[in-house]
């Protein structure tokens, strides 16, 4: 894809067709910076991300360039290199703003309430994670209020706070029940386990298990 684009490209076509093949070009590279990613060549993957940036910017798809911004901040998070991260994860969501999209904008909040919590600034964490929480149950996005919620116990679990943590948990699981999402199912019964575990609550850690 990329390269019969980019030859494309070069070539004398209509404005309209130029068009098209920009857009293919930007998805391949896109999606080449996301298997490098994937795979843990973050500089390489970097370099594709920003050249693909640099495309959806010229053909205005300001949706697809905020969710390039949002991944180029996964990679600085992972690298533990907050301070960039932050950068990218910021100029996401304002991009998320100016188009009106909530489900992005609920994302990029997320994704910034997990650098301030990195960053020990536990108030801004929670602000960005409630903000998050709130668009999240706005616009009826199950999967992620689950998420918001989660995150929010694992904030309160991180200050001995175990009762609002757990109260958050069981939302959270209640939620992936509902949607039937397994895999967090898990997550959700991990961490109120360690919650009760950290209570001393033994035969409410062995009930939680007994009924699932």
């Amino acid at each position: 894809m990329f390269e019969f684009s980019n030859k494309k490209i070069k070539e004398n076509l209509a404005k309209k067709n130029k068009e098209y093949y920009q857009v293919v070009l930007g998805s391949a590279l896109y999606n080449i910076g996301y298997i490098h990613s994937d795979e843990g060549n973050a500089e390489v993957a970097i370099e594709f991300y920003l050249k693909a940036l640099s495309i959806k910017k010229e053909i205005e798809d300001e949706a697809g360039a905020a969710s390039v911004l949002n991944n180029i901040g996964a990679i600085y998070f992972h690298q533990g290199n907050l301070e960039k991260s932050l950068y990218y994860y910021d100029k996401s969501l304002k991009v998320y703003e100016e188009i009106d999209d909530k489900k992005g904008m609920s994302i990029s909040l997320n994704n910034i309430g997990l650098i301030y919590e990195g960053q020990v600034d536990i108030d801004e964490a929670f602000t960005y994670h409630f903000k998050s929480l709130e668009i999240r149950e706005m616009i009826d996005h199950k999967e992620g209020v689950a998420t918001s919620l989660n995150n929010i116990g694992l904030l309160y679990d991180d200050q001995g706070e175990d009762e609002k943590a757990l109260e958050f948990y069981f939302q959270s699981l209640i939620i992936r029940e509902e949607i039937g999402d397994k895999k967090r199912i898990c997550l959700s019964l991990n961490n109120i386990g360690f919650a009760y575990d950290e209570q001393g609550k033994l035969e409410k850690l062995l009930n939680i298990f007994r009924n699932h």
